[in-house]
């Protein structure tokens, strides 16, 4: 081969890296959109964005359905079965949310393929860059000034960043619907990255703890010192000094709680609401569980599905009230696909694991108390995000 031929061939191998290293910022960041951004809606329907660009990385990567692994395979299929007994036993079945639901999957799937072993990193940096520009945006709330877009009565929005005006008091819900949100996937991203979190540039994890602390979340601050927790477990070589330390940040945890007004309040108003109710449902985590024991106990196999004129059909009066029974993402995704589909999703991300496996677990049943995360396709395919990483990936920051 001539060596003109070796520089041309050399070039291109760098421009198609180049470019695909592109499209895999973002087929992530879109992932990420379709995750909980309610800006996405600018741009036109989220399902029917949804469905087109996943029929665009199937051609990306000239997918071949023998390619896909058969846990995948039995993942679909598992929910596939649920939906067919719900079509035999409700009373009303919708295949659109259904196929939407099945294609929320395959596109996180196709974009953990898409993306290999670069996906931790993308995620990474994406994040942290949300963060950064959150806390830009968060200032000028402080001082003031609201983002320039008008989404809807509720929010502002400049895409990257959406200011929810309707609070008690200013948080930051960053790229996210809800500031409760921003800090789950905040939290996720520190434990997706946990094995590499020594290579990475110390002032990035600052910038997403900053953003965390801007949140006010109770899940989000719950999730962050457990993380804590099992890191000064594992990263002391004594355990004397692990038990000190741990000891330590529960104390501060408990001092939180009950000295920070918003945690502490908002925790008794939440029981004292979940007491109260009857007829007049409370939207908060413990009223919405008990809400939806009702449906639980009602089908606790193959759930009451995923419209609401089945998943509210003995509460007529709630039918398309949005804010209502949607208060526990937990309680909510049983009553919606049955204690199967979740016990299913448990069982997989704890087979995804190599390690750390009650830790994540209790994560995500924590985070699941207050957001509605198995609506999104990155927290349905969290097990295959972390499967995806069995080699041990180790991020090198530059």
């Amino acid at each position: 081969m001539k060596y003109g031929q070796v520089i041309q061939l050399s070039l291109l191998k760098k421009y198609n890296f180049f470019v695909k290293k592109k499209i895999s910022y973002f087929y992530v960041l879109l992932l990420l959109f379709l995750s909980g951004n309610p800006a996405i809606s600018i741009f036109g329907n989220p399902k029917i964005i949804l469905a087109i660009f996943t029929f665009l990385l199937f051609f990306l990567i000239e997918f071949n359905f023998n390619k896909i692994s058969s846990d995948l395979k039995r993942y679909l299929l598992f929910f596939v079965f649920i939906f067919i007994l719900q079509i035999i036993n409700l009373s009303f079945f919708s295949v659109l949310g259904a196929v939407h639901f099945l294609f929320k999957i395959m596109f996180g799937y196709l974009v953990l393929v898409y993306c290999g072993k670069e996906f931790r990193k993308i995620l990474f940096n994406l994040i942290y860059f949300i963060s950064f520009i959150s806390l830009i945006c968060f200032g000028l709330n402080l001082i003031g000034y609201n983002m320039p877009i008008f989404l809807n009565e509720n929010v502002f929005t400049i895409i990257f960043y959406n200011q929810q005006v309707n609070q008690l008091f200013l948080r930051n819900s960053g790229f996210f619907w809800e500031p409760g949100a921003f800090a789950i996937f905040l939290n996720f991203t520190i434990v997706i990255v946990y094995d590499s979190l020594k290579n990475i540039r110390k002032h990035k994890l600052l910038i997403i703890f900053l953003a965390l602390i801007t949140t006010f979340s109770t899940t989000g601050y719950i999730m962050f010192f457990v993380i804590l927790l099992h890191l000064s477990l594992n990263y002391f070589k004594y355990k004397v000094i692990s038990f000190f330390v741990s000891i330590a940040l529960s104390s501060i945890l408990y001092f939180l709680y009950f000295d920070l007004y918003f945690l502490n309040t908002k925790v008794e108003d939440q029981f004292l609401k979940s007491s109260q109710v009857s007829k007049d449902f409370s939207n908060t985590r413990i009223g919405s569980l008990i809400f939806d024991l009702h449906y639980i106990k009602k089908s606790p196999i193959y759930g009451n599905g995923l419209h609401e004129n089945t998943r509210f059909e003995d509460h007529k009066w709630l039918i398309n009230e949005d804010q209502l029974g949607h208060g526990n993402g937990f309680s909510n995704f049983i009553a919606s696909m049955g204690i199967t589909s979740m016990l299913l999703y448990l069982f997989y991300l704890y087979k995804s694991l190599i390690q750390n496996k009650f830790f994540v677990l209790f994560l995500i049943i924590v985070a699941l108390q207050g957001e509605q995360l198995l609506n999104f396709p990155f927290f349905l395919i969290l097990p295959f995000i972390f499967r995806s990483f069995v080699e041990n990936i180790i991020i090198v920051d530059r």
